[in-house]
């Protein structure tokens, strides 16, 4: 069963970090430099523990580990110049690299330093102490026994054959991990996401937080390489990493990268002096003033005064075609304008009749000639 994907900032005796320095230390105002002069041993024969050099500046340290020094992720967070990784296994060989971090932002890893654990050793059951020699027999001691006569031992049965062993199967290829995340805003209230592909066929899970540490929530799924994240906040930083799922297997989380949305927008002004004009027999062009802070336009229609306003098109321009309109219709059109996050009022009605051609009168509404379009919350 696939378990939700996590960044283990710490352990039980490695919590989130606090601050490394008092209170009254001057802040430089710059992100701190890399950490140097990390080492690496073996502790109590299955840890590793790990100390590096203070850096000024730094409020705390991301430890960095991976199977080798180019492919590193972030494992935990400390306030302290040490670290004991317990989550090793016996037998492999761990790279570890140490980058600090402030209210300005992380530095570059430092040097990388390797430990291989020992192989896991067999418990052996304790031998029986054998008796010591007997000395030489004095004349106050008791003659030895003699030796118990054997009894006569039981045939043995014959053994059966062995079985056959049954071939092992071979292990799968662990599953990489999506790599070169990258994130950037797309307006204030929209995150986009892009990240290079793995294999066809390949789902990739979405993870979003506002704390690097923890509290990540899955976001959405899909098969695509990019995703666009609508966020609850405008100017407001989101951290982000994606998981990959091929065939019943789950990768390892892809390195987390952060964006911060846009400020909020104004609201969009209403749309002025909206006109309506005949074309031809079955369209009808509209016009209007452009309205400030608007990205785009929302027409709407109706043909019967006592039903609602139905949408029939969007338009990026100060004008729309509507075409295909009932012929020789009396019509009402109003325009809405808006961006990612917010909408104007609705402009006032234009009325308008569509071409002249009485042989051909159709009523039907805007809702049931286009029942495919829809904008939510913009009527």
């Amino acid at each position: 069963m696939d378990q939700q994907p996590h960044y283990p900032w710490g352990n039980g005796s490695h919590p989130q970090p606090h601050a490394a320095h008092s209170s009254g230390y001057a802040e430089s105002g710059t992100v701190p430099q890399s950490p140097a002069s990390l080492t690496a041993h073996v502790y109590q024969h299955c840890h590793a523990s790990l100390k590096w050099g203070a850096v000024n500046g730094a409020d705390g340290y991301i430890i960095l580990r991976g199977s080798q020094a180019a492919a590193m992720q972030p494992i935990a967070a400390v306030a302290e110049r040490a670290f004991v990784d317990t989550t090793t296994q016996p037998g492999r060989t761990y790279f570890y690299s140490v980058s600090a971090y402030n209210r300005f932002g992380k530095s570059q890893p430092g040097n990388y330093a390797t430990v291989s654990m020992p192989c896991a050793q067999q418990s052996v059951a304790p031998s029986c102490m054998s008796a010591p020699p007997r000395s030489a027999m004095s004349p106050y001691s008791m003659p030895p026994r003699p030796p118990m006569p054997q009894m006569p031992t039981a045939p043995q049965m014959p053994q059966m054959p062995a079985m056959p062993q049954a071939p092992e199967m071979p292990v799968a290829p662990q599953l990489q991990a999506p790599a070169q995340l990258c994130a950037f805003a797309h307006g204030s209230r929209y995150i986009a996401l892009h990240w290079q592909p793995l294999h066809n066929g390949a789902q990739y899970r979405i993870f979003r937080s506002q704390s690097p540490w923890s509290d990540y929530t899955t976001v959405g799924e899909t098969t695509e390489t990019y995703y666009l994240d609508a966020v609850p906040e405008p100017m407001t930083k989101y951290y982000y990493f994606v998981q990959a799922m091929h065939n019943g297997r789950t990768s390892q989380a892809s390195t987390m990268v952060e964006a911060q949305s846009f400020p909020a927008l104004p609201t969009p002004e209403t749309p002025q002096n909206l006109r309506c004009t005949a074309q031809d027999s079955d369209s009808v062009e509209l016009r209007w003033n452009p309205a400030n802070a608007a990205a785009a336009y929302v027409v709407y229609a109706r043909y019967d005064q006592a039903e609602e306003f139905s949408i029939i098109g969007h338009a990026l321009e100060c004008s729309y075609v509507h075409k295909d309109a009932p012929q020789d219709s009396f019509v009402e059109y109003r325009v809405q304008a808006y961006h990612d996050s917010a909408a104007s009022e609705p402009s006032a009605v234009c009325s308008g009749r569509s071409g002249n051609n009485p042989r051909s009168k159709c009523n039907a509404s805007p809702s049931k000639r286009y029942p495919n379009l829809s904008w939510q919350g913009f009527k």
